[in-house]
């Protein structure tokens, strides 16, 4: 799409209906979890746009360098040359718009973008963060592997909600594994702020 076509579209919930038989049934699939109620039709705006009315809002900035569509024709080499000048791209929408590094908080799940932009944007890279994917506890990275995100600069890291958390032997919420980890490796934490998980009851905590 061009950017103008883009634009001539219509925000909605980010789901779909892969068994879908029409447009229209492809549009549904919101899972059961979350809800429509504020999907009315939002109006779609550059990065460079939304950056304009964040500032006017007075917020702060919490980016996140998408992957590429894998069936998509054009690529981020395609478009940019490289994944790193895809990276780079972003920041300098910042630069362009005279944002100071403090108020930005790049994200990626890709963890080349993150290190990419503490090697190369090191004011926008300390505040760079590493978002994880796991979807179970077995996929969180382990302490040496938290410990070695910090020797490589990274000082943010990104999990999903459900990581920070566990039962403890008597019933009680309590900190995680991961999260004890994390913190013992000297990161900070900013988790997820719309969990997109399924229910925890389901998903992560044990059954009886």
């Amino acid at each position: 799409l061009t950017l103008e076509e883009l634009k001539s579209l219509k925000g909605k919930m980010d789901a779909s209906n892969p068994n879908a038989k029409t447009p229209q049934e492809f549009q549904g699939g919101t899972a059961s979890w979350w809800t429509d109620l504020y999907a009315t039709g939002g109006t779609l705006l550059s990065h460079k746009e939304s950056i304009q009315l964040i500032k006017s809002l007075g917020a702060k900035f919490t980016p996140e360098l998408k992957g590429p569509n894998r069936n998509a024709q054009l690529q981020v080499e395609t478009v940019f040359g490289s994944q790193e000048a895809y990276a780079q791209a972003m920041i300098d929408d910042y630069k362009e718009a005279n944002i100071h590094p403090k108020f930005v908080f790049p994200q990626s799940f890709n963890l080349p973008d993150v290190l990419y932009w503490i090697s190369h944007e090191p004011k926008f890279g300390k505040q760079a963060v590493y978002l994880d994917d796991a979807n179970i506890p077995s996929q969180l990275p382990t302490l040496a592997e938290l410990q070695n995100y910090a020797a490589q600069g990274l000082q943010i890291v990104g999990p999903p909600m459900w990581a920070l958390l566990t039962v403890d032997g008597n019933g009680q919420i309590a900190p995680s594994q991961y999260a004890l980890d994390a913190k013992a490796a000297d990161l900070d934490i900013i988790t997820w702020t719309i969990e997109r998980s399924g229910r925890i009851v389901q998903e992560v905590l044990p059954t009886k």
